[in-house]
């Protein structure tokens, strides 16, 4: 038991390393032993994209770790450090995996003068493919947190049609998310979203037709969507669009979403307590984490996986979003935040609970 305590004790701290912090309390602990079902490995998921904390690399190097579901990848940075520390603490072989879906798609040609571009250029075909991807919107659906969000926030909504439609949250579910979707701030809670972000391979000159292309669309799977659906909605669209279209599509990582956590145990009453001290007067609410944690590597050993970022913002600086024009974060509310997370590890002290 004790064993366990010290393991349960350094999950919670490396999940409150790495960048969006998620907390792990399993209110009936497990075994020291079922750490075997992880195979002798400690498993942490990143999105690797956020340098220093933690990036992708294509060369191996003393320092970095195989990325498991991005053959020829590799994770390098302050997360990945921290991660090899608390392996070798415990005895486990590290294992980095990228998390949230990624799609390729690929062409090849043989390119060739632009004026004579029979059957399509490479480009075409994969701007073809992306358009078609990106014109079949996934179904609006509320996920079972989000109607406990609205039901929550029910007494405090002044907005039409949202009032009324939350008087009646789960006989109106539809309706919200169809009106969610009209929101900038809250479509990506109701749908899986897609972002073409990559294109590589184009022709260096206007007369000449490109040869092998490639793309790739991001995607952030909503509840009641799985890794296979996805690939198998996004391939009828592109067939749809082009029966005869040669463009290849494959994952470069993809995961299915998360599970739901609890709301009712130890994990949920420490960050509302937390919170609370912080925050007074401020309602915490359930909801959902649009972007991608670590935490769905730890569903196997804990059944509640909580993810929380307490750091506080103006509402102009939260509509940037993160990765947005001139992202920054105000000193005040990052160390405020910091506060908070030390207070979160202070009442859910392993050995406290036990």
């Amino acid at each position: 038991m004790n064993n366990m305590r010290r393991i349960s004790a350094i999950l919670l701290a490396l999940m409150l390393v790495l960048s969006l912090p998620a907390f792990a309390f399993a209110d009936s602990a497990p075994h020291y032993d079922e750490l075997n079902y992880l195979n002798g490995q400690l498993r942490v998921g990143m999105e690797c994209a956020y340098a220093p904390n933690n990036w992708q690399e294509s060369e191996a190097s003393d320092t970095n770790v195989p990325i498991e579901n991005v053959p020829g990848a590799y994770a390098e940075g302050y997360d990945v450090q921290w991660a090899r520390i608390i392996a070798d603490y415990l005895g486990l072989e590290l294992v980095i995996v990228k998390g949230y879906a990624d799609l390729e798609l690929s062409v090849e040609s043989k390119g060739g003068h632009s004026s004579r571009p029979w059957g399509g250029s490479s480009l075409e075909h994969l701007a073809r493919a992306i358009t078609a991807i990106a014109d079949s919107p996934f179904p609006a659906r509320c996920p079972e947190p989000l109607l406990r969000t609205f039901e929550t926030l029910a007494p405090y909504i002044q907005t039409e049609p949202l009032r009324t439609l939350v008087q009646d949250v789960n006989g109106n579910a539809d309706a919200i998310a169809a009106w969610c979707m009209t929101q900038p701030e809250l479509f990506s809670y109701v749908t899986t979203t897609i972002a073409p972000t990559v294109i590589e391979g184009g022709s260096a000159a206007c007369n000449v037709l490109p040869q092998n292309m490639r793309a790739a669309v991001n995607f952030r799977l909503n509840q009641g969507e799985s890794a296979e659906s996805l690939l198998a909605h996004c391939r009828e669209a592109v067939l749809a669009a082009d029966p005869a279209s040669p463009v290849t599509l494959r994952f470069l990582q993809a995961n299915d979403p998360s599970a739901t956590a609890r709301t009712d145990g130890v994990g949920y009453r420490v960050l509302e307590q937390a919170l609370g001290e912080f925050f007074p007067g401020v309602k915490a609410v359930p909801s959902l984490t649009a972007g991608a944690t670590d935490a769905h590597q730890y569903e196997r050993i804990c059944d509640t996986c909580l993810r929380c970022s307490p750091f506080m913002v103006e509402k102009s600086l939260a509509r940037s979003g993160v990765h947005g024009t001139d992202e920054h974060i105000p000193v005040r509310s990052y160390l405020q935040g910091i506060r908070v997370l030390m207070r979160i590890m202070e009442l859910g002290n392993v050995d406290a609970q036990v």
